[in-house]
């Protein structure tokens, strides 16, 4: 497991090193579902605005072996609206772990800070990074909130290659990941 890890790191990374060399940007987007395939979606964008999608869909639980790979092209004006988003998304690491409220109470006649946390099982982790100008910045967060800044972020990620991928393993697996959100 931690091979296929390591692996991932040095592909992604180095990716990113041709991005960063050819002034290009690269969106990449793991889901990790509890219950189907985990996949990354990947948005190129090469000089002269051209930009293209991929999606490498895993084998359920194995996240080293690829089950379906498809690559897209995706029009400018599909593309434009996600990286205007993506100049004022708030880029942050959060996990299936979150702090839902902390309140101060007595106990035992002393001041306590309680605090209220939700634990995520049966849900998705997303994370990720976008490349820009030599740059790269990192997030993460587990099944967002509806109307929250991660939600809309997802949907107009999803909503990108929605006609355009032609293989049945992908359409599927877009439809799985919708159901999570």
């Amino acid at each position: 497991m931690w091979l296929s890890f390591i692996l991932c790191l040095l592909i992604f990374s180095a990716s990113d090193a041709i991005a960063q060399q050819n002034n290009q940007s690269i969106l990449r987007v793991n889901f990790e579902p509890s219950f189907s395939n985990n996949c990354t979606l990947t948005l190129h964008e090469v000089q002269g605005g051209i930009f293209w999608i991929e999606l490498v869909v895993f084998k359920f639980k194995e996240n080293s072996k690829i089950e379906s790979r498809e690559e897209v092209d995706v029009s400018q004006d599909k593309a434009i609206p996600i990286l205007d988003f993506l100049k004022t998304y708030n880029f942050i690491i959060k996990g299936s772990i979150d702090t839902i409220s902390v309140e101060r109470v007595f106990w035992r006649g002393d001041s306590v800070t309680a605090i209220k946390k939700s634990y995520g099982n049966d849900g998705i982790t997303v994370n990720g990074s976008f490349t820009k100008g030599g740059v790269t910045k990192r997030f993460a967060f587990w099944s967002p909130e509806k109307d929250s800044e991660n939600y809309q972020f997802v949907q107009k990620i999803l909503a990108l290659p929605n006609e355009s991928f032609k293989k049945k393993k992908s359409l599927n697996q877009l439809k799985a990941l919708q159901s999570y959100f």
